[in-house]
């Protein structure tokens, strides 16, 4: 069984792994390095928790358009891994942070299946997400509650957008009822039961707004699947897949004045204010 489990880890490694790819066309207005290292400086002042700060040749690289990944290696053997993705936009914040929230984005190419199930007006929002696992290994699922940050944007002068999620450790008992009350509908109740629901499941979206109208986004998340999958495989995982996710936010992060039109569910941004809706085109 121990072959079969490895067998299948290596399956999932390799069906997942993606060419690093740009985000960005290189050379992003007139952003500078020293740019790059007073917006890190600033979200780590004033966040309850920081971020790695970046090497030269990393920021360098994020200033051709490269999404800089980093992994944490925690001090303890028993505690789990964060990564930690680094892009630079040359978008307006706006258009980022409704991208970063749509129920339509579809980042996940069927492995990670998602539904919102609930969007409240104060700025906190329910997701249940269902990731698919090659065969033996049995599927994961998980319910997380997403805020935004709002104490963070006052802070710092609306320069920093932030939301996070955690877990819900009861969600597994609230997710047959939501699948039966139609608010789940890309998974079966009888593939919810037979899905092993994560012990860990934490993270969030930055967004910090920059010179030349761009945008710097960094995106962590720790995560924990349980069962027969070590810890170190679900941070590779979550390496290999953020070039392709941060690339497609993106594109679909530049569709926003076509897509995020009146009769679209209104956003609000991090410190409450409700976005403006694109002029539709004729």
């Amino acid at each position: 069984m121990r072959a079969l489990r490895l067998s299948a880890t290596a399956l999932l490694l390799a069906a997942l792994a993606a060419v690093p790819t740009r985000a960005n066309a290189p050379g992003l207005g007139g952003i500078e390095a020293r740019d790059v290292r007073e917006a890190l400086g600033l979200y780590n002042r004033l966040a309850a928790e920081g971020v790695p700060l970046l090497r030269p040749d990393q920021v360098e690289a994020l200033l051709q358009g490269e999404v800089v990944k980093v992994r944490e290696i925690p001090n303890g053997p028993d505690q789990p891994q964060r990564v930690v993705g680094y892009v630079l936009y040359d978008l307006p914040r706006p258009q980022v942070w409704i991208a970063t929230t749509d129920p339509h984005a579809g980042y996940s190419g069927g492995i990670l299946q998602e539904d919102r199930i609930v969007n409240d007006d104060a700025g906190t929002s329910v997701w249940y997400q269902h990731l698919k696992l090659p065969w033996p290994v049995q599927n994961r699922h998980w319910l997380i509650r997403i805020k935004k940050d709002r104490d963070l944007a006052t802070r710092s002068d609306a320069r920093i957008w932030q939301m996070g999620w955690n877990l819900d450790e009861k969600g597994e008992s609230f997710i047959p009822d939501f699948i039966r009350a139609g608010h789940i509908r890309n998974t079966t109740l009888e593939d919810a039961q037979k899905a092993i629901y994560t012990p860990v499941n934490h993270g969030g979206w930055i967004l910090i707004t920059m010179p030349e109208n761009c945008t710097l986004l960094m995106y962590h998340v720790t995560s924990v699947v349980g069962g027969s999958i070590p810890d170190s495989f679900v941070s590779e995982w979550a390496m290999l897949t953020l070039d392709d996710l941060l690339k497609k936010l993106g594109e679909f992060s530049r569709t926003m004045p076509q897509h995020y039109v009146e009769g679209h569910d209104a956003v609000r941004s991090a410190d409450g204010v409700t976005i403006p809706y694109f002029a539709k085109t004729p």
